[in-house]
């Protein structure tokens, strides 16, 4: 199988966004050789932790802005505390037994439960495509865009991610049902080298239930998380 964390490189030095250098380039290659840097990059990755600005966006249009903190434990554990004026909206956690949600009662608990539940699942979707489980996908160059393209089967969905060639960093990941259309597409840009990590600070996350925009500042990996930090609040409830 080859897995690999395809948005993080190989982790030289713990490090915080606050001065970015340029992204590095490559020389053309050989897509083996692509996909074992690919792969090298990802080994050393244990934690995630950073504040962001969040977007909200139902399928019918309403959108909630936010401050948020976001830490994660790849693979199977994330959680995402969200504020508007210093005082917390909502708090979701994902670990391996599924996903939490805490939001405030009254309207805003509606709407934050139904982007609550889109974003788990876009979480859940964002976490398997990072971790990047491909077991054999086909890659071909595309002609127009210059990008690396693998694709792969799974079950009846297919898994697209478009790759550029120059820095070698992912910039979409689309999933599709059986007849071709896209169900679920995953963005990453904004790629900075942070003490030198690449790292992605602008992450968008899109299905027909509507969409999440996370934009990171403050990035720390491999830093110490507290015990606690994948506990869901007691008053969360698990969502389906």
């Amino acid at each position: 199988m080859l897995r690999f964390w395809p948005a993080l490189p190989l982790l030289v030095a713990m490090g915080c966004a606050h001065a970015t250098d340029p992204i590095p380039a490559y020389p053309p290659m050989p897509v083996a050789q692509a996909l074992k840097i690919l792969a090298d990059r990802a080994q050393a990755i244990r934690t995630v932790s950073a504040q962001a600005s969040l977007t909200l966006t139902h399928g019918n249009g309403q959108t909630i802005q936010l401050d948020a903190a976001l830490v994660m434990q790849p693979p199977e554990r994330a959680r995402l505390r969200a504020y508007k004026f210093g005082q917390a909206v909502f708090d979701m956690t994902l670990t391996p037994d599924g996903m939490w949600l805490a939001s405030p009662r009254g309207d805003r608990r509606n709407m934050s439960l139904a982007a609550g539940t889109n974003a788990g699942d876009l979480t859940r979707q964002w976490m398997r495509l990072l971790i990047g489980s491909f077991e054999n996908p086909s890659a071909a160059d595309d002609a127009i865009t210059g990008e690396l393209v693998l694709s792969e089967m799974r079950g009846n969905v297919q898994v697209v991610c478009r790759i550029d060639r120059k820095t070698l960093t992912p910039r979409e990941y689309e999933m599709r049902d059986a007849n071709g259309h896209k169900r679920f597409t995953l963005k990453l840009d904004r790629y900075s080298t942070i003490n030198g990590i690449v790292w992605p600070l602008r992450l968008e996350a899109i299905s027909d239930k509507g969409q999440v925009l996370i934009e990171l500042h403050d990035v720390e990996i491999n830093g110490e998380i507290p015990a606690d930090a994948f506990r869901p609040p007691a008053r969360a409830e698990k969502l389906p």
